[in-house]
Parts: C-alpha cells; sequence; structure tokens
C-alpha cells in the first residue's frame, strides 16, 4: 500500500480486525508493478543503464522483513508485470533493443528464483513468432495456471501454462485468443479468480476512445460479458466547446475480481458485477463465434448483476485490489508534492 506521505513510495500493510496498520518502508514507488506474497514482496526500481532492477525481500511469520540483493534482469527488458508463485519471480514485458541491433525485439516473459543469491534468468518459451511492437503486459498466476496476457497488436492471446509437477520451468501453453474490441487496444491490467479471467483495456484511435472489460470463464475460455466505455471524438469536441467536463473522467481506470464478484474502480463510483448474472453461452458451432453480451457503461445505467456505488469526493482511489475474502483495499498515492497516499477498506 502507499506510505502516508507525499513520496510515493510503497509501505507494507497489515489487516488488524477492521482496519490497517503500516509496517515496513519499501523501496520502490507505489505505482510501478509490485507482487507480494506470504513469503516474498517484489517491486521495479528505477533502471540503472540498460538494465532493469527489481526490489526484493522475504517476510518472516511475524511480518517482520528480511531485505535480499537487488535482482538485475537482462539488458533492455522493459518490465510490465510481476507475479510471485512459491520461491520464483516471474516477469513479463518486452526487448527494447536499440534499433540498430541485429536482435528483434518483442514481447518476453521469464522467472528468477529468489532462493538464490543472484538469480539467473529463465526464459519462457513464447508461441509464435517475436515480433516488434508486442509485450506481455500481465503475469496471472494462482494454483492452476501461470498466465500470460499478450497485448497490443492484434490478434492478441492469453497464454496459458500449466504449473509442472517436477517445479520446472512452464512450458506447452494453450494459446487462447482474446475478443477484438477496437483497434488500438492496449490491456492495461488483468485479474483471475478460479473461475474467470477479467482484462481492463483502452483503445484510442481517429474514431474515438474507449475503456473495456472483457471477461472470459476459464476451463472452456468462453467469452462472458464485456462492459464498454466509449465516446467519439466528436462527442468529446463538442463538450470542449461547451466548456463543459468530458465524460471520459467518469471511465472505469482499475479492477478487482474475487471468485464471482468483479469491482471496477471508475470516477467518483465503484460499479459492483455478479458475473453469475450472466450464464454461459450455448455451445457454438465449430468456427462460429460465441454470442457475447455486452454492457454500455455510459450514463451508469442499471443492469442486471451490477450495483453503482457512488464516492465521496475525499472517497476517490487511485487503485483497487482484493486483499481478503470481501475485503477492498482502495488506496492512491502521494504525489511529491504535498498530498500524502492513504489506503482504506471496503466491505463486499
Amino acid at each position: 500500500m502507499p506510505a502516508a506521505d507525499p513520496s510515493g513510495r510503497a509501505r507494507l500493510g497489515y489487516l488488524v480486525g477492521d482496519g490497517i496498520e503500516y509496517g515496513a518502508r519499501l523501496g520502490f514507488a507505489f505505482a510501478q508493478p509490485v507482487t507480494i506474497s506470504a513469503s516474498y514482496v517484489a517491486g521495479l526500481l528505477p533502471a540503472r543503464a540498460t538494465r532493469a532492477r527489481v526490489f526484493r525481500a522475504r517476510l518472516k511469520q511475524d511480518g517482520s522483513l528480511i531485505r535480499l540483493p537487488d535482482l538485475v534482469l537482462p539488458p533492455h527488458l522493459k518490465v510490465c508485470a510481476l507475479a510471485l508463485h512459491g520461491p520464483y519471480l516471474y516477469v513479463g514485458g518486452a526487448f527494447a533493443w536499440p534499433r540498430r541491433s541485429a536482435v528483434r525485439a518483442g514481447a518476453t516473459g521469464g522467472r528468477l528464483d529468489l532462493r538464490e543469491e543472484q538469480p539467473r534468468w529463465e526464459p519462457l518459451v513464447l508461441p509464435g513468432p517475436c515480433e516488434p511492437g508486442k509485450a506481455i503486459d500481465d503475469v496471472l498466476v494462482d494454483d492452476q495456471n501461470l498466465v500470460l496476457v499478450d497485448n497490443i497488436v492484434f490478434p492478441k492471446y492469453l497464454f496459458v501454462y500449466p504449473w509442472p509437477s517436477d517445479g520446472g520451468l512452464p512450458a506447452d501453453p494453450q494459446v487462447v485468443e482474446l475478443p477484438f474490441s477496437r483497434v488500438y487496444e492496449h490491456i492495461v491490467k488483468g485479474q483471475m479468480s478460479a473461475g474467470y479471467v477479467a482484462l481492463l483495456s483502452t483503445s484510442v484511435g481517429e474514431g474515438g476512445v474507449g475503456v473495456y472489460i472483457s471477461v472470459l470463464r476459464r476451463g472452456d475460455w468462453a467469452p462472458v460479458v464485456v462492459l464498454a466505455f466509449e465516446q467519439s471524438r466528436t462527442e468529446i469536441w463538442d463538450q470542449e466547446l461547451a466548456g463543459e467536463s468530458p465524460s471520459l473522467d467518469e471511465r472505469p481506470f482499475d479492477l478487482a475480481l474475487q471468485d464471482h464478484q468483479l469491482v471496477l474502480a471508475c470516477g467518483g463510483a465503484l460499479l459492483y458485477v455478479d458475473l453469475r448474472a450472466f450464464p454461459a453461452p450455448p455451445a457454438s458451432l465449430p468456427g462460429a463465434e460465441a454470442e457475447c453480451p455486452e454492457v454500455d457503461l455510459r450514463n451508469r445505467t442499471p443492469f442486471p448483476g451490477g450495483h453503482w456505488q457512488t464516492l465521496a469526493p475525499h472517497e476517490q482511489p487511485g487503485r483497487i485490489r482484493f486483499v481478503a475474502t470481501g475485503r477492498l483495499l482502495l488506496a492512491s498515492s502521494g504525489d511529491g508534492a504535498g498530498t500524502p497516499g492513504r489506503a482504506w477498506l471496503h466491505h463486499v
């Protein structure tokens, strides 16, 4: 969670009863990619020269922190996401080699063994060619799978790896093609529960802008629902000419998923969605696209399974995350210019 000062740094937090207590300060910014488990915490540090660095520490049972040597990643690796599974730190991103280099840039994923003093980089084998412009935008893990989320260049995919029984490097992923929403669509964040995967994406083009939350059912990876907030260029220009605040201020900007409960953080409100309200689509013919309901988030109209909760001006978060069963952490980071970071809980 963010430190309660303007620094923008991250700090450990502990759930105590219905409240939060602050723990050790961490050496990285709260806004950077971060991951935490029962045993470790890791966060992205500022790069030195061409090499990204990762803060790492071991968490003891009493909540104390044991700092370990920083991880130095391969040169020209741009880190987009971090995730912990057991003693391994999984990294997603892209290699951004200089243009003069003979090595082609493109998506990459790999892992490091945090038990080692200076772990070696173990690259994951990604399906298909390594294309310029591609990246792994998020890394999702649970006891069932490692899931890498492919990014902007269409077509986009989920790479779903089973966990090897011997603890070896995951291999031979299932490739799941993601539904198309709009051109120049960029996946911002993914979330995974036992039954679902939810992806938050944005799109900017000549026709306008859009924010999309695409939900897929795990197992057969069928689309469940797409929640969309779209606005045309003409609408934006008309609002600006009239001196009005663009309605894009109300767009979704973060999501959290636990079991069947999806929560979206929007400007001025939280949207709670019970995914059980969207039944599984009937089996489609081979080669045919499955029917998928779409929900328009403009004007915040009611819909089955959805519930809007208006937030007071002082309750506006910058990020949300489930931290325990039915407990949603809302947080806003310090801005480095006098506004302190803060965090608080909502019961779902």
